[in-house]
């Protein structure tokens, strides 16, 4: 008896091949990332991705005697990967098509919000303020806006609380005494969104979120940061920081840099006001427009729907140019439509993953990593030889399917209870 049989191992070795060969993937993406060009440089990834993969499913077709007739498997492959390869380059430049950027000129007025840390590191003998000189600071500032400027003051630890709601500085007033927060832990990304909610007028005023802290929020990890940023794009909000203590830097400029706002470290708690000043001064910059086909959009398209499609799209069509490249690579005598429906799916899933799970603010390297997993993913069918009579031996043939499916006739011999059969 004669039946087909998913090869396990090779489908293992393909999806290690895949997680290898995202981390080779991902330090290519990084550095070329510093550049403007990104239609190259996600051209580079797919390329390196399609290549190194080929090869893998090359050698292990030409191990198994895969082919019946070589050159014309690999006439078609490299006929697939020219489309894949001149595909990508010309879907990531109608991705990138929009600027996305926000014209803060246009809009009418400015609004600020304060966001003041209350965490347990700031208070105490040995905290960050043990004297408060922070609301003294944001105190001060109020006192030097114009009296049209509108303004809101925010509490953060581990909850957040409005000490003063949004309103011009006169007669609105602000005192540290007035809310009390539990200092337990840093949730900048929570003031965010809770502030946002409460006052964004993204079409009649670009909100100015001015943040001061001295450590690393708790919210803000497992690509927490990402949804504050886009949260801001979606509201037309930035986010400017002034540091003291032992702030996340890398975090706060991250910041600053995505939203348009600025990031200024004060390395003496007596040079707050200052720099306060520094920030507040500083004008909103327009940001860079920032997305490609396998990031985050970070941009005014971080939320749109028309994108979320154009993506899922692309990467959807480029899938099914590797998946006729990689499966013409198996071989004829491996080939299954089945398989390749598989294959197909996987990209398929592929291109939808990276879109929701970037949209739901994961870390992109995490799609990255799911992306090239579900793309490295070959599975091949190679057919199992049973005897079906008494003391059966089993023996396994790494060959697959003749053409589309059909056996060939390899006269392998069993031995059985009955004796030995011809199969």
């Amino acid at each position: 008896m004669i039946r087909k049989k998913l090869d396990v191992v090779f489908l293992i070795i393909s999806l290690i091949a895949g997680a290898v060969l995202w981390v080779g993937l991902e330090f290519l993406y990084r550095v070329n990332f510093s550049s403007t060009n990104r239609v190259f440089s996600i051209l580079l990834y797919i390329a390196v991705f399609a290549i190194v993969m080929g090869l893998i499913i090359l050698i292990k077709s030409k191990a198994s005697d895969a082919y019946k007739d070589s050159s014309v498997v690999l006439k078609f492959t490299a006929i697939a990967l020219v489309l894949l390869l001149a595909a990508t380059p010309l879907f990531e430049f109608l991705y990138e098509l929009g600027d996305g950027i926000p014209d803060n000129n246009g809009v009418p007025s400015l609004q600020y919000v304060f966001l003041i840390d209350d965490s347990g590191s700031m208070d105490g003998e040995y905290g960050n303020d043990p004297t408060g000189y922070r609301y003294e600071a944001v105190q001060e500032i109020i006192k030097q806006m114009s009296a049209d400027n509108q303004f809101a003051v925010y509490h953060f630890g581990m909850d957040v609380k409005c000490a003063t709601q949004m309103g011009s500085v006169v007669p609105s007033e602000y005192s540290r005494n007035s809310v009390d927060v539990d200092g337990s832990e840093t949730n900048l990304r929570k003031a965010i969104q809770v502030s946002l909610d409460e006052v964004a007028n993204p079409e009649k005023a670009h909100t100015k979120i001015i943040v001061l802290t001295d450590g690393f929020p708790y919210d803000m990890r497992w690509g927490g940061q990402n949804k504050a940023i886009k949260l801001c794009l979606k509201k037309n909000a930035s986010i400017s920081s002034v540091g003291f203590g032992q702030p996340n830097e890398e975090l706060m400029n991250e910041l600053a840099e995505k939203t348009g706002g600025v990031y200024v470290f004060s390395d003496n708690i007596d040079n707050l006001l200052t720099s306060l000043q520094q920030v507040m001064s500083a004008n909103v910059e327009n940001i860079d427009k920032n997305r490609d086909l396998l990031g985050h959009r970070f941009d005014m398209t971080a939320g749109s729907a028309l994108y979320a499609i154009l993506r899922i799209l692309f990467l959807a069509l480029l899938g099914v140019l590797w998946t006729v490249a990689k499966m013409a690579l198996v071989g004829d005598r491996h080939f299954s439509w089945k398989m390749t429906i598989i294959s197909g799916v996987a990209c398929a899933l592929a291109a939808i993953l990276v879109e929701c799970m970037t949209a739901a603010g994961f870390a992109d390297i995490i799609a990255r990593f799911v992306f090239c997993v579900l793309w490295a993913m070959t599975p091949i069918e190679i057919l199992e030889y049973v005897d079906l009579g008494g003391g059966a031996t089993t023996y396994t043939s790494s060959y697959g399917m003749e053409g589309f499916g059909q056996a060939k006739d390899y006269g392998t011999q069993m031995r059985g209870g009955q004796g030995t059969k011809s199969i």
